[in-house]
């Protein structure tokens, strides 16, 4: 079995999702805000990098992160992102 964003995003709103959700976000504000950009695998939340990879798609999607790295041209863990227009800044 493959990732497959649309099936991982509805783990994003049980108890355990919005935790991996906010801990990824917080994790991309403070990489962006230090380097301008950040790798999603020093982001990722160890155990379960499918939640982490649907995280930082739900990010994208509401342009909180900016994927610099066309989809799908590396593996997960090595795209890189940078903050999106409704990236709250700091």
């Amino acid at each position: 079995m493959s990732y497959d964003y649309q099936l991982e995003r509805r783990r994003l709103f049980t108890e355990d999702g919005v935790a991996a959700l906010l801990k990824i976000r917080d994790a991309a504000e403070k990489a962006i805000a230090l380097g301008g950009a950040v790798q999603s695998g020093s982001i990722m939340i160890g155990g379960d990098e499918w939640l982490s990879m649907a995280a930082m798609d739900f990010l994208v999607e509401r342009e909180e992160l900016q994927r610099v790295t066309p989809k799908g041209s590396t593996a997960g863990q090595h795209e890189i992102f940078v903050a999106g227009r409704r990236m709250p800044r700091r």
